[in-house]
């Protein structure tokens, strides 16, 4: 699997309800933003980040 989506590419996102209940770092989640507009994000969660 490449690293990288790009534009144009078909990406398929489960929108399964219990699926949305446990965040963990280094999932993919589809994201609508204020303005409506749809962005696909990569979480990632950083310890020092926290702590601060």
């Amino acid at each position: 699997m490449a690293p990288t989506i790009n534009d144009g590419e078909i990406i398929l996102f489960d929108t399964h309800e219990s699926e949305r209940i446990q965040v963990r770092t280094g999932d993919i989640y589809l994201v609508q933003l204020p303005e409506g507009t749809v962005s696909v994000k990569r979480l990632s969660l950083s310890m020092d980040a926290a702590r601060r």
